[in-house]
């Protein structure tokens, strides 16, 4: 999948950046698996009498070929298209599978991968991969494609508090894209953990800013781990900056759809998460215009960090989805609908005509306020409106301009008379 990627050391915790003592990588990734197995009906009756096995307390390993044993999960995981009937792990990977032979025309996956930190951060991410692989064909399935649901990205910034990011934050030196946000400290959590949280829960992108080190501490397994790895805690401090991206974002924003694209995209992806999404500034932000203020020192190393390890990657721009042709049919429907309502209101003297533009403009401006929400037919339709807008727009500006009862130019009958 991925073996043509790199250029260079992992893009991952176990990269070379130890000796500079600032590190980061992939942190988190979920994707759908799409393919076809060789022999499901074999397949599925081992998985489901290992299952039933592990509910009841029995055994539930299953060997996978020669060299691979898998223990088999008492339950599966998932729901609606993304619902699976089995799942195990193997070296901290979730393999999850659903109750299918093939994706097949309906396009529903076959099964589901989780790589979390843990595999990311002992063995990198082409060993993961290489794991998957390995795995995937163990079970007999022939690889299609894939999409991808989530990828956590991160960098550490050892030396610096979270207290200073607080710090920022609070005081208002911050351009952000996102209103909701969630701040954890000061006794409110325990170990005294302090936490940012910007972007809601659920939403398509969100940013976590905390106490790495606390956060490692409680764990004694990743601890061990980490400082093996990456950094000595004992004598340092450490915050995290952490980008969730789940598939919304992923695919609506930046175009992205399989594993393998957003791997490709991750360094763009990551710089305008950086640039545009999220920026902690100087001191005196100018929200006229926030290019004029300077970034924080801090945030521009946080950006280098990003850098330093993406930069082990071979990246292609991001190419956000080009605009919905503009259905020209449509746009003259709506634009006829909105001036017969206007017209057969006032010809009937339901309302005054002055009444009835008022209307069209409410309605306008209310579906001009309201954020777009709604998936690609629902864009579609509100591209349409809005270019019928404008000759609405035209149209009642005209109307405004003619004298009081001349709204339309009907000739006089001395005028028909010399036509005729």
């Amino acid at each position: 999948m991925i073996s043509d990627f790199f250029t260079g050391p992992e893009p991952c915790n176990t990269g070379p950046l130890i000796s500079k003592r600032e590190t980061g990588g992939l942190d988190f990734l979920i994707f759908q698996v799409f393919g076809a197995h060789t022999s499901f009906a074999s397949l599925s009756a081992k998985l489901e009498e290992k299952k039933e096995s592990a509910k009841g307390g029995g055994k539930s390993r299953l060997r996978l070929g020669e060299s691979i044993a898998v223990e088999i999960a008492a339950h599966g995981s998932g729901r609606f298209d993304n619902a699976c009937k089995w799942q195990f792990s193997r070296s901290g990977i979730l393999f999850a599978l659903a109750d299918r032979a093939s994706s097949g025309p309906d396009g529903k996956p076959v099964g589901r991968v989780e790589i979390p930190s843990g595999p990311l951060m002992s063995c990198g991410l082409r060993s993961a991969f290489e794991l998957v692989e390995e795995t995937l064909s163990a079970l007999g399935i022939c690889y299609s494609g894939s999409k991808v649901l989530r990828v956590d990205v991160c960098a550490d910034v050892a030396g610096v508090p979270i207290g200073e990011f607080v710090r920022k934050f609070t005081a208002g030196d911050v351009v952000r894209q996102t209103g909701k946000f969630s701040l954890w400290g000061d006794g409110h959590a325990k170990d005294g953990i302090q936490t940012l949280v910007i972007g809601g829960a659920g939403a398509a992108v969100q940013c976590r800013i905390y106490d790495k080190v606390a956060e490692v501490k409680r764990d004694e397994a990743k601890r061990q781990v980490f400082e093996r790895l990456r950094l000595d805690f004992s004598t340092q401090c450490c915050t995290r900056v952490e980008f969730q991206l789940r598939r919304q974002c992923l695919r609506d924003q930046f175009g992205v759809d399989s594993v393998e694209e957003s791997l490709r995209k991750l360094g763009a992806i990551v710089d305008e998460l950086t640039t545009q999404w999220l920026r902690f500034m100087g001191p005196g932000v100018d929200r006229r215009n926030t290019t004029r203020s300077k970034e924080w020192p801090i945030w521009l190393r946080v950006k280098d960090d990003f850098r330093n390890w993406l930069g082990q990657m071979k990246f292609q721009e991001v190419r956000k989805r080009e605009p919905v042709e503009l259905d020209r049919k449509k746009k003259s429907a709506i634009v006829n609908g909105y001036i017969n309502s206007i017209l057969a209101k006032s010809w009937s003297g339901v309302i005054p005509i002055g009444d009835a533009v008022d209307d069209v403009l409410g309605h306008i401006a209310m579906v001009q306020g309201k954020k777009e929400r709604l998936e690609r037919v629902e864009k579609k339709r509100r591209l349409n409106e809005q270019a019928a807008f404008d000759d609405v727009a035209g149209f009642l500006d005209g109307l405004n301009k003619r004298p009081a009862g001349t709204l339309f130019d009907v000739p006089s009958n001395s005028q028909a008379e010399n036509s005729s």
